[in-house]
């Protein structure tokens, strides 16, 4: 038996709080569309208070027009002089969503890409003229305040890219004159390397440090390297986003070829979440991503905290990562202390970490022995010297003075993880409750388990899903034939089943009646994840054999496409493949990569359109494709590669194969204001 004693005159941190992100360019753009009461489940297991995570904090992205990870969510404001609108996009939904389950989540917003008028002509940066990037902020935050009523208790600055000292100081100069000063400032949100750098210039500028709340690290391992500087500085650490492990339910539809990247998620959250405070002092995890409800097959497919990428059926999976998240969250509450390693928190005797939290007259301690196999995290593992496996103890946690004597705490349990010594492998149980315990003798002693994650609390209150929760249905399916004439769709709203890739494509009022949908963006955005052609895609990511057809309405010299059978290695810059064809005023062409158009073409001719609207059809069976203009066939039969033979994404340096087929498309040959209408998507 081995015994761990809780300081009750110790000094605790204040806690931040267990969240997650929503962004990465419409990880959820999927979940609106949702058929209800699943979408309202789906919901509950995120943000509903003792049923599923119980999150925190919600953190989402402030659009930009552009790529940024999985796809591309629309700005506010996509030029300077046309008023900003506050009804693009589905993060504004997201935040009203959990904010109306819990009242006191803490929202946290952040710029991924900006567009490019913030850069005052530099297409790289938004810092050239402060006045802009300041102004597009603090437009944003009103916009929540006034027409969505949501307050943000944090803004960021640059999804990992370039953090400017003087951008901070006069961010928070900003923020206080614009009525905004309960908004606090979280930096640089990019990697270790550069938050230290951070650190390093609060040091020597006082105003710098004056203007930042919490330095926000992405995936540092557990161990900054700097918790003596920001102990000095009087300022938090922050785990701003980590974890994104890939970890795939039972109902994904598999790959071409074994992912190696398939890790288990739920072991790897609750180590993350316990090491980074016993080792790096990180005071907030914030796990990348929320919910993967968006199309799969794409890239860093199932690294939310649940899977929910079927709004035709409902379907929609519960994943482990929900329940190592629970493991803190439902047990506290930000504004509660940490105790500090070697006072309260750190590493077991034989293997695993113990963290405890104290506040509102009650204790929670959470436990977790993982093995370093059975944990593994997309980035970042056990440290070299803590690799061995793990073994069971009866850990004695001596809670004296923060627990009455003969109170009863209630034990929940989860066992996470595989490991090549357990048969079978997977996860096992999760979020279990068993027999409580009663203080004797100022102390409460728990068997604790390898591969096991435990949590003692005198809280009360928590549960699994509320005790009991619907029926997930059946996975349902992209109809046969799929049509859409976008009347019924919402102006500035992003058209149902729709997803964005880069670029904006939102619901417009035609003068004539009725309703279009524009891609709106009207250039390249200032992007940290490399860009391509606007596009969007539907449809099913497995689909081989089908016609994609649609009235596009061009701008002047400019051109619009369709696409069939894409997917690929989107947030690389490269762009997706598939086989697209495109059509402007000059000529048409069928390409094999959406970032080849216009010079890489498989086919092409000349092509003389009238004005008005022309309708674009592409149909591809097996090896064949034939493009039409206006119910005329331009090319048939053109050679393209059988629907097994491409299709991969590099995610870390891996190649990973995403299967045949893939999705419909559309999108934009430059960055023109191209309407489409009435899209038809018919397996053949």
């Amino acid at each position: 038996m081995f015994s761990y004693t809780l300081n009750q005159t110790a000094p605790t941190v204040e806690f931040d709080g267990i969240g997650a992100i929503s962004g990465g360019g419409g990880e959820g753009v999927l979940l609106p569309h949702y058929p209800s009461p699943q979408r309202e489940e789906v919901l509950d297991y995120l943000f509903a208070p003792n049923f599923g995570a119980s999150l925190h904090t919600l953190k989402i992205e402030v659009g930009g027009d552009s790529l940024s990870t999985d796809g591309s969510e629309p700005s506010h404001m996509h030029t300077e002089n046309d008023p900003p609108s506050f009804d693009r996009g589905m993060e504004w939904w997201m935040a009203t969503q959990a904010r109306e389950r819990n009242p006191d989540i803490q929202l946290y917003a952040l710029p991924w890409e900006w567009p490019a008028w913030v850069g005052a002509g530099d297409t790289s940066s938004p810092y050239a003229n402060l006045s802009k990037p300041l102004f597009y902020m603090t437009e944003w935050l009103r916009g929540g305040r006034d027409h969505h009523n949501l307050s943000f208790d944090y803004v960021g600055v640059w999804n990992e890219n370039e953090c400017d000292a003087d951008y901070l100081v006069a961010l928070r100069e900003a923020l206080d004159a614009n009525d905004f000063a309960d908004t606090l400032i979280i930096a640089p949100d990019t990697t270790a390397e550069a938050a230290n750098e951070l650190l390093e210039t609060m040091l020597e500028r006082p105003d710098v440090a004056a203007a930042v709340h919490a330095v926000g690290y992405h995936y540092p391992d557990s161990d900054t390297g700097a918790a003596a500087q920001a102990a000095a500085l009087g300022v938090r650490i922050w785990a701003s986003e980590d974890d994104s492990t890939v970890s795939p339910p039972a109902g994904a539809a598999p790959p071409t070829s074994e992912d190696p990247r398939i890790h288990p998620g739920g072991g790897c959250l609750v180590r993350t979440i316990n090491e980074n405070w016993v080792r790096g002092n990180m005071s907030s995890t914030i796990v990348w991503n929320l919910v993967m409800a968006r199309y799969p097959q794409m890239r860093w497919d199932y690294t939310g905290l649940m899977a929910a990428t079927d709004p035709f059926g409902g379907s929609y999976e519960v994943l482990p990562a929900i329940w190592a998240a629970a493991h803190t969250a439902q047990f506290t509450r930000p504004g509660w202390g940490i105790l500090e390693v070697g006072e309260g928190s750190g590493w077991l005797e034989r293997g695993g970490t113990y963290v405890s939290y104290a506040g509102e007259g009650e204790l929670t301690i959470v436990v977790e022995k993982m093995d370093a196999a059975s944990s593994l995290c997309e980035r970042g593992g056990r440290p070299d010297d803590r690799v061995g496996a793990p073994e069971a103890e009866n850990a004695t946690f001596v809670v004296g003075g923060h627990v009455g004597e003969g109170e009863a705490a209630e034990v929940w349990a989860s066992h996470f993880g595989f490991s090549e010594f357990e048969a079978g492998g997977g996860d096992g149980e999760l979020f279990v409750r068993l027999p409580d315990r009663t203080v004797a003798g100022g102390a409460v002693t728990v068997e604790v388990l390898p591969n096991w994650a435990y949590t003692i609390s005198t809280r009360g209150g928590a549960s699994k899903g509320g005790g009991g929760g619907g029926e997930v249905p059946p996975r349902g399916a992209f109809p046969e034939k799929y049509s859409d004439d976008y009347d019924d769709c919402r102006p500035s709203g992003t058209p149902k089943f729709l997803a964005p890739m880069a670029g904006a494509f939102e619901c417009v009022e035609l003068e004539g009646g009725g309703r279009a949908v524009r891609q709106a963006a009207p250039e390249l955005a200032i992007c940290d994840r490399g860009d391509v052609r606007p596009y969007a895609v539907i449809g099913d990511g497995f689909r081989v054999s089908y016609n994609v057809s649609v009235d596009v309405l061009l701008g002047e010299g400019g051109g619009g496409f369709v696409g069939a059978r894409v997917k690929g290695a989107v947030g690389s810059g490269t762009g997706m493949d598939g086989v697209f064809f495109a059509v402007n005023a000059a000529g048409w062409e069928i390409a094999l990569q959406l970032g080849s158009i216009g010079t890489g073409a498989v086919a092409s001719g000349e092509l003389e359109l009238g004005g008005g609207w022309t309708r674009l059809e592409l149909a591809v069976e097996g090896e064949a494709a034939t493009a039409s203009v206006n119910g005329a066939v331009v090319a048939a039969d053109v050679k393209i590669p059988a629907p097994y033979e491409h299709h991969t994404a590099e995610v870390s340096g891996v190649v990973v194969g995403l299967g045949e087929g893939g999705y419909a498309a559309i999108g934009t040959v430059g960055y023109d204001g191209v309407l489409f209408d009435n899209l038809t998507v018919e397996s053949k």
